[in-house]
């Protein structure tokens, strides 16, 4: 019970902390890639099977000097498929193991919404994607770990949609004291 206690908490804080800071986030159209979480692996990455891929979304790739280089339309061209099982690991962010009952408490046997950024595969041939608890892309699970204290951005040259607001998250989540260094309470067995 107490840890669904600090789980409400958690959220409502970040709730508030993101929304100060993201000024209506997202700024983007909502997640077009809809999944249900059948195994959470550890604290940023879990399996999923793809149930829907929604959206009418443009895709533009432009290189260095600013010149579009190709552009294309989502779901028309997208990673995945409906039906496939794929293994997700959050964009942007580097979670401790000990933080993988958290993100099983926020993902777990749920329904989640997949939002892609420019690079769509790690080394591992799991997709980058920043992962919603609601299909309006207003409830990040990247950024709940992060304004919670449990997780670390990781800077990232392809994937920065949301850099600045998960580096102002983590800010706010060192200045109020939150994550593991700063509570008994949390993940204790209790």
């Amino acid at each position: 019970m107490k840890r669904f206690a600090v789980l409400l908490i958690g959220i409502l804080l970040v709730m508030g902390v993101s929304s100060s800071l993201t000024f209506g986030l997202p700024p983007y159209p909502a997640p077009i890639i809809t999944a249900t979480v059948s195994n959470v692996v550890d604290g940023e990455t879990i399996d999923v099977e793809v149930v829907a891929i929604t959206g009418d979304q443009v895709i533009v790739m432009i290189d260095a000097q600013g010149k579009i280089t190709s552009a294309f339309r989502f779901p028309d061209w997208c990673p995945v498929d409906v039906g496939e099982q794929v293994q997700v690991r959050y964009i942007g962010i580097t979670v401790p193991e000990k933080a993988s009952p958290f993100n099983e408490l926020l993902v777990a046997g749920k329904t989640v919404y997949l939002e892609l950024d420019l690079a769509h595969w790690d080394d591992e041939h799991r997709l980058f994607a920043y992962a919603y608890l609601d299909a309006e892309g207003y409830l990040m699970v990247n950024a709940i770990l992060v304004g919670m204290g449990f997780a670390n951005v990781v800077p990232d040259t392809l994937n920065y949609r949301y850099a600045n607001i998960l580096q102002g998250l983590a800010e706010k989540a060192k200045e109020l004291k939150l994550g593991f260094g700063y509570s008994s309470l949390i993940f204790n067995g209790e």
